[in-house]
């Protein structure tokens, strides 16, 4: 009995030391860790602006977590349309720097 005893307690001391490297490896990475993501979306709506004469086109889309956005795309003498499939980029995160990079 004592030696089932001990094997469990083993066992749940292994599991909490796995957790707690898991939980240290997950805290750095998304401290130190600057990519870039990607991920597919959906143009829901053109917007034109005129300003001083210069057009400008931005396009909404949809971010992976569900909130639309306004942004431009890279590649240039494209015009896209609503209900298009798109590649977004987020740079390092960063949300103002979204843009549309590709057409799927």
């Amino acid at each position: 009995m004592a030696d089932k005893f001990n094997a469990e307690k083993e066992c749940d001391d292994a599991v909490k030391v796995l957790i707690k490297g898991i939980m240290r490896a997950v805290r750095a990475g998304n401290e130190s860790v600057n990519c870039d993501r990607s991920f597919l979306s959906v143009i829901k709506k053109v917007n034109t602006t005129n300003k001083r004469g210069i057009s400008k086109t931005t396009y909404t889309i949809q971010d992976e977590f569900g909130a639309d956005r306004d942004v431009r795309c890279v590649i240039p003498n494209l015009s896209l349309s609503v209900g298009q499939n798109v590649w977004v980029k987020l740079p390092c995160g960063n949300l103002n720097r979204m843009h549309i990079y590709g057409v799927n």
